[in-house]
């Protein structure tokens, strides 16, 4: 059997979404990074102004809170108004 066909049939579902979950993740941050710095850093002579890594302005924040809670509710749940919660209130599911 050629050894490719032979490939072809271990390759696991799994495997299969992975490689292409790659390929696709690998797409998007090129179209991200644009074409200037799609291979490497920015030469010298492409660089527009400002000193290298230096921001443009200031930054304005004092302070930066980050939550993240992992398997908490969804936003739906915790926003929308549900008059039927109050007459299950206290009761058995």
């Amino acid at each position: 059997m050629d050894p490719r066909t032979e490939r072809c049939l271990q390759l696991t579902r799994r495997q299969l979404l992975h490689g292409g979950v790659n390929a696709a993740g690998a797409a998007a941050l090129s179209t991200l990074l644009g074409r200037a710095n799609a291979h490497g850093a920015a030469s010298e002579s492409t660089r527009r102004g400002g000193l290298p890594g230096v921001p443009h302005h200031p930054p304005t924040a004092k302070r930066f809170i980050y939550l993240f809670m992992n398997g908490g509710p969804s936003q739906m749940d915790l926003f929308d108004y549900k008059p039927e919660v109050d007459k299950l209130f206290n009761q058995d599911l």
